[in-house]
């Protein structure tokens, strides 16, 4: 999940998790039903002889059939899932929109909602239809199949190979291995539907993933430098910062300022090691940080942008998540960050997150405070103070400024009223105009490191 681009990365985890539990649940019960299919012909074979060969011819045309059936709804299935998914989606994103809803036109919001709801019914009247010829092959089988089998028992009690009060075994047997064989069809007609699913969720996870995280690279004792050289940045063929080079020690503050749209969280990205679409290096202490470990990483360097929100949950559990376990430590955040918000049980524990009065600007400053909670040598800040007034955001980059004075602290903001702070700063600008392939003019922007 952490490394993954995949959109809905949520629900395809989801879902291999619950395709693997039903796709083991359901492979000895396939070898069962199939065990039993045998085990009954073998039954009737001995009980009728030569005269169980008609039986044994209808269930080799019967299995032919209901494989058929069965997987000729497979496609269908599987659309049938991607939609549904799909709606699920969309519901799960409108209610993270929900408090923005009654602002929206009731007419589009309901066309949305419509197309949606359309499509899923429409997919699923298909899948029923589908349904609809399993359940009728199996009630047909359910008749042909006695009929057959009288006719096989009446000649076989005619020539004395079965006796008139055995009938009744040969009907139990019939019947049983009808719903076996038909039952393990079906377990194996959703064996492979669990088996593509958690396929094609892996592939989805898989295909586009930060390859360029080191799960065993190296771990260092301490940054002592950040060392960037000739970092260039480019989206596909537009190129969006030109070459830069510096360096940093612990103690600065570093400020990326620039007009929306300059590149400045394009470069918090690329210095943090959340995005690869640059050239260049950006070394800790001589090491390159592609190679750098994950472990040191989590443990080590800090990342917070006007993006960052809650799970949904508790305070507890959001706190939790970044190792802020002691109820001291919880307090303490909490009475900085939301001086109005009622320390209980109920709040803490019970209620989720948005379900509390807080602001914006409170939420900001407590997903700040928990990112910084494990006291990180470097600390990558991206419009963190988006949702502060002012004089709040001096205030609160001057106690992040105290406090990690031994960090390096790189901070993008379009605020010109909070450069005070900053030890150097890299100016991003669009006063160069420059053409690439495809006759596309962009602009690039200008820096210059100030010390």
């Amino acid at each position: 999940l952490k490394i993954s681009n995949c959109r809905n990365a949520a629900v395809k985890i989801r879902t291999i998790e619950s395709s693997v539990a039903s796709f083991w649940e359901s492979y000895p019960l396939i070898s069962v039903d199939f065990s039993l299919t045998f085990l009954f012909i073998i039954c009737l074979f001995v009980m009728m002889g030569g005269y169980a060969f008609p039986l044994f011819i209808y269930y080799i045309a019967l299995a032919f059939l209901c494989v058929h059936i069965r997987f000729s709804a497979y496609k269908k299935t599987l659309q049938t899932n991607s939609v549904s998914y799909e709606k699920m989606s969309t519901l799960i994103s409108l209610e993270e929109k929900r408090k923005e809803l009654k602002f929206l036109r009731s007419t589009f919001f309901e066309k949305l909602l419509m197309d949606k709801t359309n499509r899923d019914e429409y997919t699923k009247m298909e899948m029923n239809i589908e349904n609809h010829h399993w359940a009728e092959m199996i009630k047909a089988n359910s008749f042909v199949s006695m009929i057959v089998m009288f006719i096989s028992s009446y000649f076989a009690v005619v020539n004395g190979s079965l006796t008139t009060a055995s009938i009744i075994a040969i009907m139990i047997i019939n019947s049983r291995l009808s719903g076996a064989l038909v039952g393990g069809v079906n377990k194996l007609y959703l064996s492979r539907l669990h088996s593509f699913h958690i396929m094609n969720s892996l592939s989805e996870l898989l295909k586009d993933k930060d390859t360029f995280v080191s799960h065993s690279g190296i771990y260092i004792s301490r940054i002592q430098q950040l060392s960037v050289e000739k970092l260039s940045i480019s989206f596909a063929e537009r190129k969006l910062i030109e070459p830069l080079s510096f360096t940093a020690v612990p103690g600065d503050f570093i400020g990326i300022v620039g007009a929306s749209g300059a590149g400045k969280s394009s470069l918090i990205k690329a210095l943090s090691n959340s995005i690869n679409c640059y050239t260049g290096s950006v070394k800790l202490n001589n090491v390159d940080i592609t190679h750098i470990s994950e472990e040191y990483i989590q443990s080590c360097i800090a990342y917070h942008s006007t993006n960052s929100s809650f799970i949904k949950g508790s305070l507890r559990e959001n706190f939790m998540i970044y190792g802020v376990v002691d109820d001291s430590d919880i307090i303490e955040i909490l009475t900085l960050c939301c001086r109005n918000l009622i320390l209980s049980k109920e709040n803490v524990d019970e209620k989720f997150v948005d379900e509390l009065n807080l602001s914006n600007g409170e939420k900001q400053k407590i997903l700040l405070c928990l990112a910084l909670f494990k006291k990180p040598e470097m600390v990558f800040l991206d419009e963190s103070t988006s949702y502060l007034s002012t004089a709040d955001a001096l205030d609160f980059l001057e106690r992040i400024k105290h406090l990690y004075s031994d960090s390096i602290v790189i901070f993008a903001t379009h605020d010109i009223s909070l450069q005070r702070l900053f030890t150097r700063k890299i100016e991003l600008s669009h006063e160069h105009l420059r053409t690439v392939s495809c006759n596309t003019t962009i602009s690039i922007p200008k820096m210059k490191l100030n010390g």
